[in-house]
């Protein structure tokens, strides 16, 4: 019997992905968990960051790029934190200290310990190809355009018993708020999985060199 063609192309997808993230080309698409060892304080440091989309269909949200990180230190103590840096229009509304970890059973009132908000100034640059006599090319920019973003940068801490609910969790959300709106970002998939990996104490207790990866 047959496989349906569209089954083989996305076998073939897949290997050609796997192949390139063995290369180290798909790295965006396979967002890893590093691993390094800090001699200074004889600690272990495990680090996950990916990009994330808001749930929400309307949101003013231009970027959303979430850090966790796990140390453990000279005595086998365990920290996990939280980082959030998040962009967002200059026109959105005050993001709030109110916040939430949400499994499948349980919804976690999250403790922001530091958070800064503040306005931004970016710039894009338009370029304009310009021949020379010799006919080669230069490119040369005809036009700098200024934009600004509210930019909030926020960590908080995840307690033993949040990292339980993460483990045996399927689905795994952090909802936020800013002004009268929430702000939803779901892990799943692959970067649920990268942060169960982080997550799981028989994992992240392993010394490593600086910048050895798991994947």
């Amino acid at each position: 019997m047959k496989k349906p063609l569209h089954f083989i192309s996305f076998l073939g997808i897949l290997v050609l992905l796997f192949t390139l993230k063995s290369c180290g080309v798909a790295n965006p698409f396979f967002p890893n968990v590093k691993k390094e060892y800090d001699d200074v304080k004889k600690s272990t440091r495990s680090i996950f960051t990916a990009t994330y989309i808001p749930s929400e269909s309307w949101s003013q949200v231009l970027l959303f790029d979430k850090t966790f990180l796990v140390v453990i230190d000279s005595m086998k103590q365990r920290y996990v934190s939280v980082s959030n840096l998040i962009r967002f229009t200059k026109d959105a509304e005050t993001m709030t200290q109110e916040c939430y970890l949400v499994t499948d059973s349980i919804v976690f009132p999250l403790s922001i310990g530091t958070m800064e908000q503040e306005l931004v100034k970016g710039a894009t640059t338009e370029e304009t190809k310009i021949e020379r006599i010799d006919s080669t090319h230069v490119k040369e920019i005809t036009r700098i355009n200024e934009n600004f973003y509210n930019q909030v940068k926020m960590r908080y801490s995840l307690n033993d018993e949040m990292c339980e609910a993460i483990l045996k969790s399927q689905k795994v959300k952090f909802r936020y708020y800013y002004g009268t709106n929430m702000l939803t970002i779901n892990i799943r998939d692959i970067k649920l999985m990268r942060l169960k990996s982080l997550l799981d104490p028989n994992v992240v207790t392993e010394k490593v060199k600086p910048s050895k990866y798991l994947w």
